[in-house]
């Protein structure tokens, strides 16, 4: 489905929430419950939330993954209200949007990726930068493959900028001391 026919759904039910949140005040009720205007417009919100693009700087582009697929997925950052966030693979960032946690990582200032198999779950991912902040990334429950393409891609790249930021090798592949 398109990215528009994902948002008239969504600004559909938003109207109905408010129509439903109105009819509260106005002596009718549509659903019979009252926390349907909760339930709509939180239905309504992940119409946008997984239409959602990243933002792209010129010649930054979605990195595609080895199952043919765009680089982006939900995934969930710590527990609770507000966990949901959009990752984002591009040739130059990992990018992370959410109520929680909007930023993006060159891979350049990743240490360390692996998979996170706290709980004996296998379904998350691990970044540690190296200014030693640690976030961990769950794919949900039956997504681990998803998330191993995710993984082989960031290794891929921070291997890459790791290479990219290396100072060359020194003429006569001896040391840099002199006498």
């Amino acid at each position: 489905m398109s990215k528009s026919a994902w948002h008239t759904i969504g600004y559909f039910l938003y109207g109905i929430a408010v129509l439903d949140f109105a009819g509260m005040f106005l002596s009718y009720d549509i659903t019979g419950v009252f926390w349907s205007p909760i339930v709509f417009g939180c239905a309504g919100y992940l119409c946008f939330f997984y239409t959602k693009e990243p933002t792209l700087e010129e010649g930054e582009e979605l990195l595609v993954l080895a199952d043919g697929k765009q680089a982006n997925v939900s995934v969930v950052i710590g527990t609770g209200q507000n966990a949901s966030h959009k990752l984002f693979l591009t040739n130059q960032t990992i990018q992370i949007d959410g109520p929680k946690v909007n930023v993006a990582l060159p891979y350049s200032s990743i240490q360390s990726v692996s998979k996170d198999t706290h709980l004996k779950l296998n379904m998350a991912l691990r970044l540690v930068t190296h200014d030693n902040q640690d976030v961990k990334l769950a794919f949900g429950m039956g997504r681990a493959k998803k998330r191993d393409l995710f993984l082989a891609a960031i290794q891929a790249k921070s291997y890459e900028a790791s290479q990219v930021a290396a100072p060359p090798p020194l003429p006569g592949g001896g040391s840099d001391q002199i006498g």
